[in-house]
């Protein structure tokens, strides 16, 4: 059922799947003896969700 009258999502079979590219600008801030971050969207400038913030931290502390 279509929420606040708004049309349902038509989904149909997903094509092809590919890693893309976004830009965002990741900013280091040091609070007292801890280091945190911000990420930006550099197309809008807008902060990133919390998604984004999330796989921005795992690849930062990712093993190499």
């Amino acid at each position: 059922m279509a929420a606040r009258g708004k049309r349902r999502r038509e989904r149909g079979r997903l094509l092809r799947s590919e890693p893309c590219a976004y830009p965002y600008w990741v900013e280091y801030v040091e609070r007292g003896r801890n280091l945190d971050f911000q990420a930006v969207d550099a197309v809008s400038g807008k902060p990133a969700g919390a998604a984004v913030r999330a796989a921005v931290a795992r690849g930062i502390t990712a093993d190499s």
